[in-house]
């Protein structure tokens, strides 16, 4: 019998004036962007967003930071803090898949969705 079922998950985005937005609307946002090997995205609140990114060449070029901070403020709201974090890796998660995004804003306003 099976334990557990491990399936993809979607998190859903809450924006700095409540509305609750689908997730991989963020993450297409992300693939746009030239010269990012992987990025990972969450959520800590309405109000404050960390990004994690591996740039191909290990550099994040001033302008593309300014880049990504101006297109997630102008969907989340130009209150929201986006801290950019630069690495070389991202781990997977335990079940040994890949998030893309994880938000804790819509686990605790509105439960898990």
């Amino acid at each position: 019998m099976l334990e557990d079922i491990h399936g993809r998950t979607n998190d859903f985005i809450t924006t700095a004036d409540g509305r609750l937005m689908h997730g991989s609307t963020l993450t297409y946002v992300m693939r746009e962007f030239a010269g990012i090997a992987n990025f990972k995205i969450i959520q800590h609140s309405a109000l404050a967003i960390e990004i994690i990114l591996v740039m191909e060449s290990g550099q994040l070029a001033d302008s593309l930071r300014a880049e990504i901070n101006r297109a997630f403020k102008q969907r989340l709201g130009q209150k929201v803090e986006v801290a950019i974090i630069l690495t070389e890796h991202i781990a997977v998660e335990k079940s040994g898949k890949y998030r893309f995004l994880i938000s804790n804003a819509v686990n605790e306003s509105f439960g898990n969705l």
